[in-house]
């Protein structure tokens, strides 16, 4: 669950483009459980994130 803790650690600050990105990298790498827990984490990519970067997300289809 490496890729899990990862993930779970971009969120720990502030939600920027280029967490995301890196989010949606380990999201991919990840597999099964692992995968599921980590897509579990977008809500509060979304929660968290301001409109601006999410916007650009959405733009580059990472969203």
């Amino acid at each position: 669950m490496k890729l899990l803790q990862q993930a779970q650690a971009l969120l720990a600050d502030e939600i920027t483009i280029e967490a995301i990105r890196t989010l949606a990298e380990l999201q991919n790498k990840a597999a099964g459980h692992e995968h599921d827990y980590i897509a579990d984490l977008w809500e509060g990519v979304y929660a968290a994130a301001d409109d601006e970067v999410l916007s650009q997300a959405s733009d580059e289809g990472l969203l």
